[in-house]
């Protein structure tokens, strides 16, 4: 059978032997034997080549299972280069066929030399895809990196440490691991809000000067709230307000019942500042960083106050008294009321002289009145997770009358 439906039968054929044999070189070999014979045609065997070229990448499909993620890119590669070149073959065999016969007639290939001349075209089957496709190996590399991807390992930022069944079985220990996890959950707030105001995780616990690190931070960061809170909050946000619903339905005890319920409330205040944060990230990047002082100067004011407020709530996991966690959520407080101090008369007054628009004093105004939820839910956040919850006061009172005990022995000693 001749023409095209002859071409598109044995490569029909050759893909079929090939994925049987498991073996393009077998189909070839088989090809080039009925070629030899007059069993088939020098056409025919053409079909059979390219089906056999298509074939072939069955062996690289069944290689890759078990791979790691770069062998599995290398496999699509191969996949798709071979379904390429037999497309191109297909699409344009008259142009191909031709060209064939031109190579062979210049290498003084015998016309009835169909062996050759099959080789020929083999090579002319793989060779035009390689320079035709060769300017696009960066993009198709971009394209692999993003659609062939491992699968996702279990994220350990979102995977609990100290919740589980054992633990739920007696309150007093539930109550322990969700304030475990939910202390574990405060940092990941702290290092989302931090980098929502254009600032490093880094930043919180450095000890530079704050109005240094500011100065340092002169360009916004351009980070995906959405997948930030989704890979490094969410997860773990979730699990802790179902082990609190849990547990507190099977603890008999009122009183742990209740601090259960005080720490579910400070992770949804936890939440809470962090939606805040997501919508302040948009104007401190626009306006944040702008041309104009004086709108960036407010915007420095603002960050600077809310760096400081994130170290004082970092700060409240080294206190070591009751007294000490009443200060720093005394200084937290403090932060919050700063956020009241933006001055309607002067932000007036740069409007009258066109220093700043409207628009933007509102936006001033409106990120100074987010900056001051967030920091008041983070106090909430201070006020029941330490300062009302007994399995850390408890902690701490224990570790003072230790102290207090110690230092009475040396007294006595000495």
């Amino acid at each position: 059978m001749e023409g095209v439906q002859g071409l598109l039968l044995f490569t029909l054929i050759g893909f079929l032997v090939t994925l049987l044999t498991q073996s393009s070189h077998a189909t070839l070999t088989l090809a080039l034997a009925a070629l030899s014979v007059g069993q088939v045609s020098y056409e025919n065997a053409i079909g059979i080549t390219i089906g056999a070229s298509v074939g072939s990448t069955i062996m690289a499909v069944i290689g890759s299972i078990g791979s790691n993620i770069e062998g599995k890119k290398i496999m699509v590669t191969h996949v798709m280069f071979n379904v390429i070149a037999a497309t191109l073959a297909l699409i344009f065999f008259k142009i191909y066929f031709w060209l064939t016969n031109y190579l062979c007639d210049m290498l003084s290939i015998a016309p009835d030399d169909y062996v050759l001349r099959l080789a020929m075209f083999a090579t002319l089957l793989h060779a035009v895809p390689v320079v035709l496709l060769y300017p696009a190996i960066p993009k198709i590399t971009k394209l692999l990196n993003k659609y062939v991807k491992a699968k996702a390992k279990e994220n350990p930022d979102q995977t609990p440490m100290f919740l589980n069944k054992e633990v739920m079985a007696f309150s007093d220990s539930a109550l322990q691991a969700l304030t475990l996890e939910s202390v574990r959950l405060l940092q990941a707030a702290v290092d989302i809000i931090a980098r929502m105001i254009s600032l490093h995780p880094e930043d919180v616990v450095s000890d530079e000067e704050v109005p240094a690190i500011i100065s340092e931070r002169d360009k916004p960061i351009d980070d995906d709230f959405n997948k930030i809170y989704q890979d490094k909050f969410k997860g773990l946000y979730s699990s802790i307000m179902d082990f609190a619903i849990n547990a507190g339905q099977n603890s008999e005890d009122l009183k742990d019942t209740k601090n259960m319920m005080d720490i579910r409330r400070a992770n949804i205040h936890m939440a809470a500042a962090l939606k805040d944060a997501s919508q302040l990230q948009t104007n401190i990047r626009k306006l944040g960083f702008s041309n104009n002082g004086y709108v960036r100067a407010e915007y420095g004011h603002l960050r600077r106050n809310l760096l400081r407020l994130l170290r004082n709530v970092i700060r409240i996991n080294e206190a070591t008294t009751v007294d000490q966690i009443d200060k720093i959520q005394g200084k937290i407080k403090k932060e919050a009321t700063r956020f009241d101090a933006v001055s309607r008369s002067s932000l007036d007054t740069l409007i009258r002289s066109h220093s700043i628009s409207d628009s933007t004093a509102t936006s001033i105004m409106n990120d100074n009145a987010l900056s001051r939820s967030l920091a008041m839910h983070l106090y909430d956040v201070v006020n029941l997770l330490y300062k009302s919850n007994p399995t850390l006061t408890d902690d701490l009172e224990t570790k003072r009358r230790k102290r207090k005990k110690a230092r009475k022995k040396v007294a006595e000693a000495s």
